[in-house]
C-alpha cells in the first residue's frame, strides 16, 4: 500500500513538473513576467477589501448579503489553508527543482495549496452568483491569477489545482449561509 501511495505521489509529481518547466520555457521564450506580477499583486488581498467596501456603500442590504457571505467563504478557508500548508509542508517548486528560481517572492515558506487561487476562487464564484452577467470574466482572472503562481514559480499545478476546490467550496459554504 505504502509502496502505491509513492508511486502515485511520484507521478503527480512528474505531471507538476511537466507542467511547470513549460510555462517556464514559455517564459524564456515571451515574457510575460510583468502582466502575471501585476495579476497575482491583485490577488494579495487587498483587492477583495475594496470589493466589500463597494458592495456595502454602493449597493445596499443585498451588498451587506454578500460580503457577509465573502466574510463567511474566507473565515472558512483561511483556517483549512494554514493547516493544509503546514500539515503537508510541500517544498516550494525553487527549492525542490535545481537552477529554478522565483520570479516573485513568496509570501511564506511552502507551497501546497495556493492561498491566491483559493481566494481568487471564491471572489470569482460570489461575484459571479451576484451578476452572472460577469461570470465568464470572473473564472478567466480567477485561472490566471492561479497560472500566474504557476508562471512566477512559487506553486506547482496540483497547489493551483487544490487552490481552486478550496475556494470553490468555501465560496459554496458563504452563499449557503446567506442565502
Amino acid at each position: 500500500m505504502l509502496n502505491n501511495l509513492k508511486i502515485i505521489g511520484n507521478n503527480i509529481f512528474a505531471v507538476d513538473l511537466r507542467f511547470l518547466l513549460f510555462l517556464v520555457k514559455i517564459e524564456e521564450k515571451i515574457s510575460l513576467s510583468a502582466f502575471f506580477k501585476l495579476l497575482t499583486k491583485v490577488g494579495d488581498g487587498y483587492l477583495y477589501g475594496v470589493i466589500g467596501i463597494i458592495e456595502i456603500f454602493l449597493l445596499g442590504s443585498e451588498g451587506i448579503d454578500y460580503t457577509i457571505a465573502l466574510l463567511a467563504a474566507f473565515a472558512i478557508e483561511l483556517p483549512i489553508y494554514k493547516i493544509v500548508k503546514n500539515s503537508f509542508r510541500r517544498m516550494r517548486p525553487f527549492d525542490k527543482v535545481e537552477n529554478l528560481n522565483y520570479l516573485i517572492q513568496p509570501p511564506d515558506k511552502y507551497s501546497f495549496p495556493s492561498g491566491h487561487t483559493a481566494a481568487a476562487f471564491i471572489i470569482a464564484a460570489i461575484l459571479s452568483h451576484q451578476f452572472s452577467e460577469f461570470t465568464s470574466v470572473l473564472y478567466i482572472w480567477a485561472f490566471l491569477t492561479g497560472i500566474s503562481r504557476i508562471y512566477l514559480r512559487v506553486h506547482f499545478p496540483t497547489d493551483v489545482l487544490f487552490g481552486i476546490i478550496l475556494g470553490l467550496y468555501s465560496a459554496q459554504f458563504g452563499l449557503w449561509l446567506v442565502f
